[in-house]
């Protein structure tokens, strides 16, 4: 907890400072009481597709919203542009711990 309070503050002062930086609060969406866990697998750690696609939706309306739908060709572009060879740690970690 004490690392992400360090980041969001930081994020905040960088956002509130830079025309061209704004903060996505997917942690906080996913972590969201609201919505009561609906978005993590059963093992309770690692999120779920129904929450990806949600945080993903919200992400590309605001970035739209924000910058235009130029930033999200290019965003969509960017991320179709990635490996196999990307994986998450976490993907790795799990893999090798079984």
């Amino acid at each position: 907890m004490a690392s992400k309070s360090i980041l969001r503050a930081v994020t905040n002062q960088l956002a509130t400072g830079l025309e061209y930086v704004d903060y996505f609060p997917s942690y906080e969406i996913i972590n969201s009481p609201i919505f009561k866990g609906a978005f993590f697998e059963p093992n309770q750690r690692n999120v779920n597709r129904y929450g990806v696609n949600f945080v993903m939706d919200n992400f590309f309306k605001c970035l739209v919203g924000k910058f235009g739908e130029y930033a999200k060709q290019n965003a969509l572009r960017h991320l179709s542009m990635q490996t196999v060879d990307e994986i998450c740690e976490d993907e790795l970690l799990e893999a090798f711990g079984k």
